[in-house]
């Protein structure tokens, strides 16, 4: 889920009632409607996705704001908007240095997965290079600097929670991170959260009651990643430029994600 999170709040717009289903208003900040993404895993992976496409952006399940979250009434919401062309997206950067070539799909949708080793290169610090070399949408080139990893310490995975109260996140160490985002997936729902760190290493945000009401009783899934992120303008485009990676659980043992119950 670490790239649909992401997705989710670089395609906001206004609502519809039509069979498909705008995303709702949220944050001016997160208004864009395009971007590159890449994230890394604590086992040394590294992953990445893009998309270009025009507002509003339509899903194929209802949508709903509350607070810092989008809730799905679907567990894979799907993007129906056309993507635009990009001609060839890579990413650059890294010690030792790393070219990821990322792979086109007949639908326009950029995509690489798992690449074993690139995700140790990329450290607080490293400068990201982002590349598209233009189709439909103009060629353009992005630095964000690599942000330092997170930790998550709020909620405990395996805990469990009433969906008639807020849930707390919170987390640590994210240095030059600008926002968390974090997961609660079911088969059924998904709620979709950004929470702004505004520069500090610690933080916490909360998902309200009234998005985990949309869940159903029972395990969920929860997951989680952090972001270096800048926004520009690429013609007629709106994008936003993430790099980041999953988060630690807190003891630094491995990632944080995992189920966790609601009643």
């Amino acid at each position: 889920m670490m790239h649909l999170v992401t997705a989710v709040w670089i395609s906001l717009a206004a609502c519809g009632d039509d069979g498909v289903h705008d995303l709702p208003d949220a944050p001016a900040s997160e208004a864009v409607s395009s971007g590159v993404t890449l994230v890394t895993q604590i086992n040394g992976t590294a992953s990445a996705s893009a998309g270009f496409f025009g507002m509003p952006v339509q899903y194929t399940c209802g949508v709903a704001t509350h607070g810092a979250c989008v809730v799905f009434a679907c567990g894979d919401p799907t993007v129906t908007t056309p993507y635009d062309g990009a001609g060839a997206v890579a990413i650059t950067g890294g010690t030792p240095p790393q070219d990821l070539a990322l792979v086109k799909s007949a639908s326009n949708l950029y995509s690489l997965s798992g690449v074993v080793g690139a995700g140790a290169a990329f450290t607080g610090g490293s400068v990201v290079t982002m590349t598209g070399a233009g189709d439909v949408v103009p060629a353009f080139s992005q630095t964000v600097t690599f942000p330092d990893r997170a930790q998550l310490d709020l909620p405990a995975i395996g805990g469990t929670a009433a969906r008639t109260s807020d849930l707390t996140v919170a987390w640590s160490t994210a240095t030059g991170n600008d926002n968390i985002y974090f997961n609660v997936a079911t088969p059924t729902a998904l709620i979709a959260c950004v929470f702004p760190t505004a520069g500090a290493a610690s933080g916490s945000g909360t998902i309200p009651a009234a998005a985990l009401a949309a869940l159903p009783a029972g395990a969920a899934t929860l997951s989680a990643a952090a972001y270096a992120s800048t926004t520009v303008n690429i013609g007629a485009y709106r994008a936003g430029f993430n790099a980041g990676g999953e988060l630690y659980n807190a003891t630094h043992s491995t990632s944080f994600g995992g189920t966790f119950t609601f009643d």
